[in-house]
C-alpha cells in the first residue's frame, strides 16, 4: 500500500510539472504587453541618445563668428577638420564631423566621387579613387592673401598636365626642381599650395588652392582655410569613368525609395532602373496603390525618367 501511495505521489508531481511547463510555454498577453512597454522605453532612450549625439556633433562642428569673418576677408572657405575618422563605424549619416575637404563646384554639385583631401595621422593626403589625385606642398608661414601666381611654387605646379590614362597618374610631380607629393605633414600656422584633379563625371575639376592651417583646438580639431586660386581646363581620360552622373542619380533614388518603402511596410514591392525607366513591381496591400503612387510622385524624378508598375 505504501508503495502504491509513493507511485501516486510521484505520478502527481510529474504530471504537475508537465502541466506547468505547458502553461509556461503558452502565449501570455501580459508578457506581450510588458515586452511592448520595455521596447517603447528602449526606443525612447535610443531617440534621446541620438538627439544628444546630433547636438554634440553640431556643437563640436561649429565655426566661430571670428573664423567666418576671417574667411570672408580672405575670400576663402573655412572648415573644422577632425582627425580621421570621427564616429567610425556609425551607420547613421553624421553631418559636420569632417575629416577631409571635398573639392566641389556649382557644376559638380554634391560630387560624391569628387577628389578629397584627408586629415589623418597628422598629415594631409589625397584620395586616389577612380583616378582622382592631387599634389600638395608646404610653403611655410606665407599669409594666405599673399599666395599668388607670382610664387615660383605656383608657376611650377601650374605646369602639371593631368594624364589621359589613370595608370599614368603618379604619386609625385617634379617641376622646376620643385617636388610636389600626394601628402604633407600638418603644421599649425603653415600655408600649403595644392592642385586637386578629378576625372569623375560628378566631380570633374582641376584647380590650384592655397590652404592655411590656422590653429588646433582643445578637441584636436584644426581650423583650415581653403582659397581657390586658379581653374584649369577640365581633365579628360581615354577610359570611361567607372561612374556616370546618371548612375549616381539612379542609385540615390533607389536608396531613398527603398528606405521609404520599408518604413511604409511595402515589403513585397521591388524597384530597379532599366535604362532610364524606374520599374516598380510586386504586390501592394489592398487599398494602398494610391499611397505607392503618391510616394513615387514625391521623389521629383527628372523629366527624362519614367516609371511603370508591374504587378505580380
Amino acid at each position: 500500500m505504501n508503495l502504491l501511495i509513493k507511485y501516486l505521489i510521484v505520478g502527481f508531481v510529474f504530471c504537475s510539472f508537465i502541466y506547468g511547463q505547458n502553461l509556461s510555454d503558452s502565449p501570455d498577453v501580459n508578457e506581450l504587453n510588458n515586452l511592448h512597454l520595455k521596447n517603447e522605453g528602449l526606443n525612447n532612450s535610443i531617440k534621446q541618445l541620438e538627439e544628444r549625439l546630433d547636438t554634440l556633433v553640431e556643437e563640436l562642428s561649429k565655426i566661430s563668428a571670428k573664423d567666418k569673418a576671417e574667411a570672408k576677408r580672405l575670400k576663402a572657405e573655412v572648415r573644422r577638420l577632425f582627425p580621421c575618422c570621427p564616429l567610425a563605424g556609425v551607420e547613421r549619416e553624421m553631418f559636420g564631423m569632417e575629416s577631409g575637404y571635398t573639392f566641389r563646384t556649382e557644376k559638380t554639385g554634391d560630387g560624391y566621387f569628387a577628389v578629397s583631401l584627408f586629415y589623418e595621422d597628422e598629415s594631409f593626403s589625397f584620395s586616389d579613387q577612380s583616378g582622382n589625385h592631387g599634389f600638395i606642398m608646404n610653403i611655410g608661414k606665407v599669409p594666405l592673401e599673399n599666395v599668388s601666381e607670382r610664387l615660383p611654387q605656383f608657376a611650377a605646379l601650374a605646369k602639371y598636365q593631368p594624364p589621359f590614362e589613370i595608370e599614368d597618374v603618379k604619386i609625385e610631380f617634379v617641376s622646376d626642381k620643385i617636388t610636389f607629393q600626394q601628402s604633407a605633414p600638418v603644421k599649425i600656422g603653415d600655408t600649403y599650395l595644392l592642385r586637386a584633379v578629378s576625372y569623375a563625371a560628378d566631380g570633374n575639376i582641376d584647380s590650384i588652392y592655397a590652404v592655411k592651417v590656422e590653429r588646433r583646438d582643445a578637441d584636436e580639431s584644426i581650423i583650415v582655410f581653403f582659397k581657390k586660386l586658379k581653374d584649369f581646363p577640365l581633365p579628360k581620360m581615354n577610359k570611361k569613368p567607372k561612374y556616370e552622373l546618371n548612375d549616381i542619380y539612379q542609385a540615390g533614388i533607389l536608396v531613398k525609395l527603398r528606405g521609404i518603402l520599408r518604413e511604409q511596410e511595402f515589403n513585397d514591392v521591388q524597384v530597379e532602373f532599366v535604362e532610364r525607366i524606374l520599374v516598380v513591381k510586386g504586390s501592394v496591400p489592398k487599398g494602398k496603390s494610391a499611397d505607392l503612387t503618391e510616394i513615387i510622385n514625391k521623389l521629383n524624378l527628372s523629366p527624362d525618367t519614367k516609371y511603370k508598375v508591374i504587378e505580380k
